[in-house]
């Protein structure tokens, strides 16, 4: 429902010429529609949805580990500071392992029509790869792990204090 306007989104973040407006985002989103069709307007929505279960899968999977490790390690820490560390470690881990699918994502949303520089996420692998390295694969992760850091160590403790 909402891959459209996160689209829409990633467009204005990285082509600071853009200026925002509702009616620019009304117009950018029917441009996008004419331009490439209904599927222009999910594009780069694949890497999202490539993401979600590994993402998650290594979050809940890691957490009980750190946070068993954590109380054996750490044994001044209450139960809230457990889950949060616990939680940004698991939330850290889970970016850096999945992170070329959400550098991929951005990429891939961020043009429209000709100016797209990939047409495919396998396209887009080989090309990033070749031209600017493996590395680049996770360009932008150290800005990501600042926000999935806190975000993921509120929401595994308050999750786990409601609990």
């Amino acid at each position: 429902v909402i891959a459209p306007f996160d689209r829409v989104k990633i467009m204005y973040q990285t082509d600071a010429t853009r200026l925002f407006s509702w009616r620019d985002v009304s117009s950018t989103m029917r441009r996008i529609f004419e331009q490439e069709g209904h599927r222009g307007l999910f594009r780069g929505h694949g890497a999202t949805l490539l993401r979600v279960v590994p993402y998650s899968a290594i979050s809940y999977t890691v957490f009980d580990p750190y946070k068993a490790s954590l109380r054996q390690n750490v044994p001044g820490f209450g139960d809230v500071q457990v889950r949060f560390v616990a939680g940004a470690g698991a939330g850290a881990t889970a970016t850096m392992l999945t992170y070329p699918l959400d550098m991929l994502r951005a990429r891939m949303a961020a043009h429209c029509g000709r100016e797209a520089a990939y047409d495919g996420y396998t396209h887009a692998v080989s090309q990033i790869a070749r031209t600017e390295s493996v590395l680049a694969l996770w360009s932008g992760l150290r800005p990501t792990l600042l926000g999935i850091v806190p975000y993921s160590g509120i929401s595994f403790s308050v999750f786990g204090t409601l609990k």
